[in-house]
């Protein structure tokens, strides 16, 4: 559990606002609401570090002492400028419900072998008291390989917090490097391509087979083109005679000679 100080101002309509932040703290501790300032500079420093959603503050309004976490923040469109903040009151023996930061250690076997390391859940939510409130939950990724996750529900039962998250959330994973991907696809493409040709042989085989009586069928065909052929024959015949018209044309011609 992480405790700090905090100073607050009450809100007041003639008091200045320069380098101050509008906060409310509420809470079932608290009879009605209460309008603050902050200090714009100290919420700065405050939210540099990861841990200021597990963290308690010791709120001092004016000498009001009070307990609170920092519920919620609400920043300008661009997330530069904090706008305002919710200040939630707590009580010792009260369980509250609240993100703790999650902390990777250690280096994956599959980060070393060119994997990609993916941190999805930064945080998880837990339910507690405050003094259970842990300052972060640690995760060992050194035997996760690429391809491999980290699940919520592979966190270890701890007795102090509850987790809230859904157990199937994956935390962390060890992502394919990019190159490692296009060549997959490309393999993928390849096989997918191989068997679309395979499977295209195959179908092509009942489609020889069904063609196989055609040809049969036009057998007989040819046999009727036979005697077609052999009518024809005469014709041959009579292109083979084609010499003997030239020859007897020939036989007349020194007849005509004679004459003349």
């Amino acid at each position: 559990m992480i405790t700090k100080d905090l100073n607050a101002s009450k809100r007041e309509p003639r008091r200045s606002q320069a380098g101050m932040i509008p906060a409310i703290v509420y809470g079932r501790t608290l009879k009605e609401n209460i309008p603050v300032f902050l200090e714009a500079n100290i919420l700065k420093k405050i939210f540099s570090h990861r841990e200021w959603e597990s963290t308690i503050f010791h709120l001092n309004i004016e000498g009001d002492k009070k307990d609170v976490i920092i519920k919620e923040v609400q920043f300008d469109t661009f997330k530069h400028n904090i706008l305002h903040i919710d200040l939630m009151a707590i009580s010792k023996d009260q369980k509250i419900e609240l993100n703790i930061p999650v902390k990777l250690i250690g280096t994956s076997i599959g980060v070393k072998n060119g994997g990609v390391l993916e941190h999805l859940a930064t945080e998880i939510k837990v339910k507690c008291l405050p003094a259970n409130i842990p300052e972060h939950i640690e995760i060992d990724i050194s035997a996760l390989d690429v391809g491999d996750y980290f699940k919520v529900e592979q966190l270890s039962a701890d007795t102090g917090y509850e987790i809230m998250a859904p157990k199937g959330e994956i935390i962390v994973t060890i992502g394919i490097p990019s190159t490692l991907k296009a060549k997959e696809e490309e393999t993928k493409t390849e096989e997918a391509a191989a068997a679309e040709a395979a499977a295209a042989g195959k179908e092509g085989v009942p489609v020889t087979g069904k063609a196989a009586p055609a040809t049969g069928k036009g057998a007989p065909a040819t046999g009727k083109a036979a005697p077609a052929t052999g009518k024809a024959a005469p014709v041959a015949a009579a292109a083979k005679g084609a010499p003997a018209k030239d020859a007897a044309k020939s036989a007349k011609e020194p007849a005509k000679d004679k004459k003349k």
